[in-house]
């Protein structure tokens, strides 16, 4: 039992027990002052190191959790940047089997498909207008050139009406000015038209073209035009230049090289066609090189020149200025046909327009039997200093 102490604050624990043959007893007392202290202090060093373990526990789970969050808050920083426009970032790459990487994968393709569609939206937006302002420059162009030849026409007609009588002589040269006039305005207009169903995009008349007859073709009537120049064409052996499309088109594309070539040299300056296969991209092509001695073209003029209405002539004179649209029908007519033309030049060392076209034959360049093109017949045309010849 535990009793109080007769002389302290202390309690005893007592253990009476009694002795055999009722001897007597045995008592055992113990003050319980000492060993409730130890208690204490035992219960004071378990609160202590209970209390400083748990906060070492939550210093090392913090620490943990925030290193295991630290790639997310990566994730977040990334998340703000692209917020704020930067569309080129990403978020760090883990490994592919963890859930932080499956995630990462995800986000970065996800990122890329919305980079790729802000790209386009981009693109198509600076497209549009440019579009639009080649479209304003287009009008504009195509306003003045077919306000010229009216005025011509009106002032023409204005002469004659207002004026005294005419004698036939007059009027025929009156009728003549007005006939030029609108032949000239009917041409612009043919032009702006055949360009207008190019960017709609409207199929052409498709079948095999021997490139090689419409190069002699074009050198004939080049030599026709200018009886004064050297007039060449020159073509690889053994290749039948059979290529895909409109014929009259592809005429229509050699003669405005030809006669670009003719307007803008001067006169006696000599003009070389060379026909010889190539390559475009990886299918086997035609490639036609139209070359002349003239001034040439500047760095600018030779960026520029297949623009519409772009002229380098800027004098816009009927006679030698033309209205800037042949050159930019050859590049629309060479890509509608799957083709491509550029040009090399420099100052004072001529221009080299060069028209390449994909071969009909996907297989590759045909082997004509003798070397030679059946279109010429043969080697050499006479007259008028045109000169083709077929190595």
């Amino acid at each position: 039992m535990t009793v109080p102490s007769a002389t302290s604050d202390g309690d005893w624990r007592i253990l009476v027990h009694p002795l055999p043959d009722a001897a007597g007893w045995i008592v055992a007392a113990a003050a319980l002052g000492d060993h409730r202290a130890v208690v204490s202090e035992l219960v004071t060093v378990d609160v202590t190191v209970g209390a400083v373990g748990l906060l070492a526990v939550a210093v090392v789970g913090v620490a943990l959790v925030r290193a295991a969050l630290r790639p997310l808050l990566k994730v977040e920083k990334t998340a703000a940047a692209i917020a704020a426009g930067d569309l080129t970032r990403r978020v760090p790459e883990h490994p592919p089997g963890t859930e932080l990487g499956r995630l990462g994968r995800a986000l970065n393709g996800m990122l890329g498909q919305i980079e790729d569609a802000f790209r386009a939206r981009a693109e198509s937006e600076a497209a549009a207008r440019r579009s639009e302002e080649r479209m304003r420059r287009f009008v504009a162009d195509a306003g003045h050139d077919l306000r010229t030849p009216l005025a011509v026409i009106r002032a023409w007609a204005d002469h004659a009406r207002r004026g005294p009588r005419r004698d036939r002589a007059e009027l025929e040269r009156i009728l003549a000015t007005v006939g030029t006039e609108a032949t000239r305005m009917g041409t612009l207009i043919e032009d702006l038209l055949l360009l207008a169903r190019l960017d709609r995009q409207r199929p052409l008349r498709c079948g095999p073209v021997d490139l090689l007859a419409l190069a002699a073709d074009a050198a004939r009537d080049a030599a026709l035009l200018a009886p004064d120049r050297d007039i060449r064409l020159a073509a690889d052996g053994g290749t039948a230049y059979v290529v895909s499309g409109d014929a009259d088109r592809l005429r229509q594309v050699l003669a405005n090289l030809t006669g670009n070539a003719l307007t803008h040299t001067p006169p006696g300056t000599p003009l070389a066609l060379g026909l010889r296969p190539g390559r475009l991209g990886t299918a086997p092509a035609a490639v036609l090189d139209v070359t002349d001695q003239g001034p040439g073209l500047t760095a600018e003029q030779a960026e520029r020149v297949f623009e519409r209405f772009y002229r380098v002539d800027t004098s816009r004179t009927r006679s030698t200025g033309g209205s800037g649209l042949g050159l930019a029908i050859v590049a629309s007519l060479t890509e509608a046909h799957g083709g491509t033309v550029s040009v090399d030049t420099a100052p004072g060392a001529g221009a080299a327009f060069r028209l390449t076209l994909p071969l009909a034959d996907a297989d590759g360049p045909a082997e004509l039997g003798d070397g030679r093109s059946t279109a010429l017949g043969d080697s050499r045309t006479a007259g008028s200093g045109a000169g083709v010849e077929v190595g």
